[in-house]
């Protein structure tokens, strides 16, 4: 299994975060970006602590994909 995805909940609004296959991150909030994805860096070179807390919400959600 990957992790693929990432759900994050805070001010009562959810964004999210995909990883793509090469383990790029891309977030995504609907009413910040619109249908807009913005780059977060890799995957391997992200602090536990960014991965966690992302645009001041917190984790909620992990989106696992068997390979």
């Amino acid at each position: 299994y990957h992790l693929r995805g990432l759900m994050y909940h805070g001010e009562n609004h959810f964004t999210s975060t995909y990883i793509d296959k090469n383990q790029h991150m891309w977030y995504h909030d609907g009413m910040g970006t619109g249908r807009n994805h913005e780059y977060q860096g890799s995957l391997h070179t992200t602090s536990n602590n960014k991965i966690i807390h992302s645009h001041r919400k917190q984790i909620c959600t992990t989106i696992y994909c068997k390979v």
